[in-house]
């Protein structure tokens, strides 16, 4: 992938991250004042389910048709066909096991949630070649178009559903809608998948699926681990406040990590043979992402108070506080994604599948040491462990990818002391009134303001104009 094609996909995806997430966000924002917090929790738990099942689905075998770049029919048929039957196979399980796990929760309604709910792992696996095909192909804007029109209909649909009284069966339908509509999009595609299965395509793709998939797993279980553990041992209530909390504060992540997660694999994957030019792109993500990422979880922490009681009202108020403890150990979390990625490109996928079993390890510890001291202690665990798992991530960053966690602390510390000095200046700004409208504006103004003079001062203007020329290399 050149530069011209690494530029494009950058201002493709990134503006099409820009207005999905506005959407979504505005979307979420009434829906949320529509239903209950005990909704949400029992949602949550639906998706944990979901989450951990498609990854299995997928089993790293559409991140093998990217890292493989040359395709050809067999392969693609291979993967859909054995995606499709792994997809049913979990359907299965989950409808005839939900009664078991609504008694776990001491859910009763959540048995025919769950039931209908999963129907979105057998509408995925429908799609997820497609994906990864338009990722190998570079088509980027039809990925955006997916994504915006089906986050932003769906959003619609669950509106319209939860205004008329339906609670939670407004999110359940909206997160269906948003499968279905992801599937009539991706699949009208030139290469098609068909029913088809060639057991050495299999071999060759799994070799190398086979630890991403695990990585994946394991991945995956570590940051849902905490939904689920809040849903058994608390309630849906709390787990309702928690998820919320955590959606605010992974907005970062799913605007700016999603856009750059989409360039990144594919264009370290065709660096992968030269170290040198690996390792140069490697750094530039990670010093570009870090001049983005850090002041946005600033910025979220500090306006976390007047934009919950603006947009959600008192009846989210509980969310503040945790949404500001996981912003602040959440700032390293896009950098440690940049590294995984690396990983996973150059072929190290052993390495990443390595270091989640460390991080499931140590976040279960953390969290059950936590667990009679109240929710807001497995907050401050989960914040705290988001920040270990970044050292974790990269211990073989400098021996394996040429730049170890000594030289991007280096690299990244002065945008973060710039940020905190930025921080408690803007927040005595903010506190001469009482206005939230005044401190949502003033807060926010003043923070980039602020931001951007000091980037200028400390003599890092150039990396500002070369994100912008990023951008503008469309």
């Amino acid at each position: 992938m050149n530069k011209k094609n690494i530029a494009s996909g950058f201002f493709i995806t990134g503006f099409e991250r820009i207005f999905t997430q506005g959407a979504q966000i505005l979307l979420s924002i009434i829906i949320a004042r529509l239903v209950s917090p005990s909704d949400y929790g029992i949602l949550g738990i639906i998706m944990v389910l979901v989450h951990i099942s498609t990854v299995f689905i997928d089993n790293g075998l559409g991140s093998a048709l990217i890292y493989k770049h040359n395709l050809n029919q067999n392969d693609i048929n291979t993967v859909f066909t054995f995606n499709v039957c792994l997809s049913s196979l979990f359907y299965i399980i989950i409808f005839f096991t939900a009664p078991f796990i609504s008694s776990f929760f001491e859910i009763p309604s959540l048995n025919i949630y769950l039931k209908v709910c999963s129907i979105i792992i057998f509408i995925d696996s429908l799609y997820i070649v497609s994906t990864a095909i338009l990722k190998v192909q570079g088509k980027y804007t039809k990925l955006a178009i997916a994504n915006f029109s089906s986050t932003t209909i769906s959003g619609i649909v669950g509106i319209f559903f939860a205004y008329i009284g339906l609670g939670i069966w407004a999110l359940v339908i909206q997160s269906i809608t948003k499968s279905c509509i992801n599937l009539l999009i991706l699949t009208t595609n030139s290469v098609k998948p068909k029913f088809g299965f060639k057991i050495s395509s299999f071999k060759a793709l799994f070799s190398y699926s086979i630890n991403i998939f695990t990585a994946s797993s394991i991945t995956k279980i570590v940051e849902e681990f905490t939904t689920f553990f809040i849903g058994k041992v608390y309630n849906a209530y709390d787990l309702g406040i928690y998820s919320r909390s955590s959606q605010f504060a992974m907005i970062p992540n799913t605007g700016i990590g999603s856009a750059v997660n989409v360039v990144i694999f594919p264009t370290l994957s065709g660096l992968k043979n030269n170290l040198e030019a690996f390792s140069h792109t490697f750094k530039e993500f990670i010093i570009k992402l870090a001049i983005i990422s850090i002041p946005i979880y600033f910025t979220l922490s500090l306006i976390a108070k007047p934009m919950i009681m603006t947009v959600l009202t008192e009846k989210w108020q509980e969310t503040i506080i945790y949404l500001q403890i996981l912003c602040f150990g959440r700032i390293l979390c896009l950098i440690s994604t940049v590294t995984i990625q690396a990983l996973n490109a150059c072929g190290r996928t052993d390495l990443s599948m390595k270091q989640q079993f460390y991080k499931l390890g140590i976040k279960t510890i953390m969290l059950f040491s936590c667990m009679f001291f109240g929710l807001f202690w497995v907050v401050i665990a989960e914040a705290l462990y988001n920040i270990i798992q970044y050292f974790i991530t990269n211990c073989y960053s400098k021996k394996i990818l040429g730049y170890g966690i000594k030289q991007q602390i280096y690299d990244i510390y002065k945008y973060i002391i710039i940020c905190i000095i930025d921080y408690i200046i803007c927040y005595y700004i903010m506190s001469i009134s009482n206005s939230y409208i005044y401190q949502l504006f003033a807060g926010i103004t003043m923070f980039i303001v602020i931001y951007l003079i000091a980037i200028c001062l400390i003599g890092e203007k150039h990396q500002l104009i070369s994100i912008i020329n990023l951008i503008k290399r469309k």
